[in-house]
């Protein structure tokens, strides 16, 4: 096992029996369950949802069943790559991130994307279609109807993933 793999299985043996956001992917669309952290090893992990619901066989890498994207504790710090998430207002503060965001977003514009952001109580998601960027927010077409628009502030945006799992913003 690589030297950082064997790091980050170090911190999440640390965090088992922790409260944690779980982002992964399942059948092509990307789920944010809040749970228990059960067990890990260096394959997959296994997690409780509040509802009692365990979810076994969370996968670390792609082509599994379910594949593990973050795992943020409840200080919002991203136990896989062991550090805080820039929010989207920090990555376009640079101007070279700004122009890699902008035309991965172009790119996927009318695609319904997958949006992690980040609230005063904790996580949240939303689907939707990528329709506009303003000065300070974006624009979405709610999924299902994607008749409504709604704007999610650049503060609060963690990850926009596509239906392949890709970070769009992970710059």
């Amino acid at each position: 096992m690589p030297a950082l793999l064997v790091k980050i299985y170090e911190i999440l043996k640390r965090h088992i029996g922790t409260e944690a956001y779980f982002v992964y992917m399942h059948n092509n669309k990307i789920y944010l369950d809040e749970g228990i952290l059960l067990d890990v090893d260096e394959e997959h992990i296994r997690m409780r949802e509040k509802s009692g619901l365990i979810k076994d066989n969370i996968y670390f890498e792609e082509g599994y069943p379910r594949t593990l994207l973050n795992l943020y504790n409840t200080k919002y710090i991203d136990l896989l790559k062991a550090k805080y998430t820039d929010s989207m207002a920090r990555k376009i503060m640079n101007s070279e991130l700004q122009k890699t965001i902008v035309k991965n977003l172009k790119f996927n514009m009318g695609n319904v994307l997958t949006y992690i952001c980040l609230t005063y109580d904790g996580f949240e998601i939303h689907y939707g279609k990528f329709k506009n960027m303003r000065i300070g927010d974006i624009v979405i077409t709610k999924d299902p109807n994607l008749d409504e628009d709604f704007s999610i502030p650049y503060t609060s945006v963690l990850h926009i993933y596509n239906s392949d799992g890709e970070d769009l913003i992970n710059v």
